[in-house]
């Protein structure tokens, strides 16, 4: 996330983080690129498979659909919040204060559900492998669904009836 970090700290308009206006045009950049991991790109191909422009000048429907989300995005949060959001994102580590992350995990008493979604690159599969194979050996009581969809990070989004399911049971 360091580069959409960058992207808003960029734009003119963020003035270090002292601004009096939301300046809008790095975050709209920095959610435009964000919303690659959201959304898979096959997610995107299927969407837009008859995208086609008339001339340079003519946003595309892929380019009209990311400018929609980013300003809608960006005329309801703001951009520092973003940016310390992101940057919470990349700083967060289970393991922080603890010997390993197994031992961090050991403190879960819960039951858990992992679902993983072979489409997602924000959470990707082996990372979740990864988790599932972690509490397993923190003794975490953990049921693990692989869930196939092209909707990626956002199938919960999506697939709201299937993910609810899941959660439910």
């Amino acid at each position: 996330r360091v580069v959409q970090r960058e992207v808003i700290t960029l734009d003119p308009e963020y003035e270090e983080g002292y601004y009096s206006m939301n300046p809008i045009n790095g975050l709209k950049i920095a959610r435009k690129l964000g919303h690659f991991t959201y959304r898979n790109p096959a997610d995107l191909n299927q969407k837009f498979l008859d995208n086609k422009k008339s001339s340079i000048e003519e946003l595309s429907d892929v380019e009209n659909y990311l400018e929609y989300n980013a300003h809608k995005f960006a005329a309801n949060f703001d951009t520092n919040c973003y940016l310390y959001l992101l940057h919470a994102m990349d700083l967060y580590d289970i393991a922080d204060g603890f010997d390993s992350e197994i031992a961090a995990l050991k403190n879960i008493q819960a039951k858990t559900l992992v679902i993983s979604v072979n489409s997602d690159i924000l959470f990707t599969p082996q990372q979740q492998d990864e988790l599932v194979e972690s509490l397993t050996a923190a003794g975490v009581d953990t049921l693990y669904i692989k869930h196939k969809s092209n909707y990626g990070h956002d199938t919960f989004l999506v697939e709201t009836d299937l993910i609810g399911n899941y959660v439910s049971e």
